[in-house]
């Protein structure tokens, strides 16, 4: 009867550990492939490579942050610019500036205030792609934290069971001596 127990429990403790070897090897691509994402998005844009790149597991993802980070970038730069009537005036002072200095000629002020205006509207583009990258950093940091921990703890209990399996073969290994038969010589 003990034998059975054993081996029952050892049964057991082999798919336990089968589970959790196999849960350890998804979070380890998972934390992976967090930080392959991370590093995709670090720049605030997503390369074509980048693109092509993109773990399966967090393409959906990935795909989403590009197209709602660009469209809250573009929002966000119009608002910031339409709201801001300095900005305007900038352009104005720097046009005038560089027609009175010679820099351009008048004819062309109109086209070097668009120049001007829309390199300020990229930067600003660009600095909101920026921030809009650190947040979902740091949510892809919080996450991955997440991941390691599990890991972790799977990783303790993994070397537990080893333990546990380690004892429970050797009581499987006495139940087993005490069911085997002793046949003693010259009786009989």
């Amino acid at each position: 009867m003990g034998f059975l127990m054993f081996t029952a429990r050892l049964q057991a403790l082999h798919n336990d550990q089968n589970y959790k070897e196999a849960r350890l090897m998804t979070l380890t691509q998972k934390i992976s492939d967090l930080q392959r994402y991370a590093a995709n998005i670090a720049d605030g844009g997503i390369s074509a490579t980048e693109i092509s790149d993109i773990p399966g597991s967090l393409f959906g993802r990935q795909i989403a942050f590009l197209n709602s980070s660009t469209q809250q970038s573009i929002w966000t730069t119009n608002q910031r610019y339409a709201t801001t009537p300095m900005m305007e005036m900038m352009v104005h002072q720097q046009t005038a500036q560089a027609v009175q200095s010679g820099i351009i000629k008048a004819e062309y002020q109109q086209w070097f205030a668009q120049q001007y205006r829309n390199s300020m509207l990229d930067n600003m583009y660009k600095e909101e792609r920026q921030r809009l990258a650190k947040e979902e950093g740091r949510r892809l940091n919080d996450q991955e934290k997440l991941f390691t921990q599990e890991k972790i703890t799977i990783e303790t209990q993994l070397k537990q069971i080893a333990q546990e399996i380690e004892s429970v073969k050797s009581g499987q290994d006495a139940a087993l001596k005490r069911l085997a038969p002793n046949y003693v010589a010259g009786q009989g």
